[in-house]
């Protein structure tokens, strides 16, 4: 039910700002900002959303996430 979805997100948010926390510098820390930049996108938080994609550094991850950020503009400027 609800009550075990939150408790789900907290939990995968919990662990994807560990390993951000851990490594910010590398493909694991990228990881980490797609997954609380596509929970970020389905909250409906599109700036939060858009500013984790935009720090994308990793070039595997990078067209990915620009995609992403222009979604989250386009839905930024909808609401």
């Amino acid at each position: 039910g609800p009550t075990q979805r939150a408790a789900l997100l907290r939990q995968l948010t919990g662990l994807a700002d560990h390993v951000l926390a851990t490594w910010p510098d590398n493909e694991q820390g990228d990881t980490a900002r797609l997954i609380l930049g596509d929970v970020a996108l389905g909250q409906g938080r599109y700036a939060d959303a858009a500013a984790l994609f935009e720090q994308i550094r990793s070039d595997a991850r990078k067209l990915d996430a620009r995609g992403k950020t222009a979604v989250s503009t386009w839905r930024q400027a909808l609401a």
